[in-house]
């Protein structure tokens, strides 16, 4: 196997693993709400969720540090947004 699509099918783990990470996050949070879906769980889950996904976006990126502090940034007023949507 070349090494090509050796990164091709680790590329499709990871991205496997995040959508995984994902709808489990998504089925515990229905399941402490006794599987209802409101607006509050709906945006504990995109906060969660994107969380997972800057993170690995952080470790897997090769920007530079201020370019990683500004998306930072960024991250935390998307989801101090979405957090005050619901109430």
């Amino acid at each position: 196997m070349n090494k090509e699509k050796k990164s091709l099918i680790i590329h499709y783990i990871e991205e496997f693993v995040i959508i995984s990470l994902g709808l489990l996050i998504l089925l515990g949070l229905l399941s402490f709400t006794n599987f209802t879906f409101t607006l509050t769980l709906l945006s504990i889950w995109v906060f969660l969720f994107n969380a997972i996904i800057f993170t690995y976006w952080l470790w897997k990126s090769e920007s530079k540090k201020w370019e990683k502090i500004i998306a930072l940034l960024y991250f935390f007023l998307v989801e101090f947004v979405i957090i005050l949507a619901d109430k």
